[in-house]
């Protein structure tokens, strides 16, 4: 279990932070991007969305989750861009002094939904 959540953190800090770096620059350079990103996330939510609906119609029993099933879903999960477009502070991804506290305060909050 522990293995899992340790994956689930990795992934969650390199999308998080390649998100939102990626997404403060294109916010001072080209301010529609931002819009036309979240526009494209919801469209890659919905596909997801119906993906998941899909495989469980399908009855899998017995799956086995590994420590890299979960850490590729979490890389690749869309919330990554939620939570570094609009819910990190914008100066997480400008100052690198408010970066190491503002993940890590991130994954003391997921620490209970473990």
């Amino acid at each position: 279990m522990q293995k899992l959540i340790l994956a689930e953190a990795a992934g969650y800090s390199i999308a998080i932070s390649i998100l939102g770096y990626m997404t403060s620059i294109l916010a001072s350079h080209l301010p529609g991007a931002v819009t036309a990103i979240n526009i494209f996330g919801a469209m890659y939510i919905f596909w997801l969305s119906v993906k998941v609906w899909r495989f469980q119609q399908k009855n899998i029993h017995g799956t086995v989750i590994s420590e890299k099933d979960v850490f590729h879903t979490t890389l690749f999960n869309p919330k990554a861009f939620v939570v570094a477009a609009h819910i990190m502070p914008k100066t997480t991804f400008i100052d690198m002094a408010v970066y190491p506290r503002a993940m890590l305060i991130f994954f003391l909050a997921l620490l209970p939904i473990e």
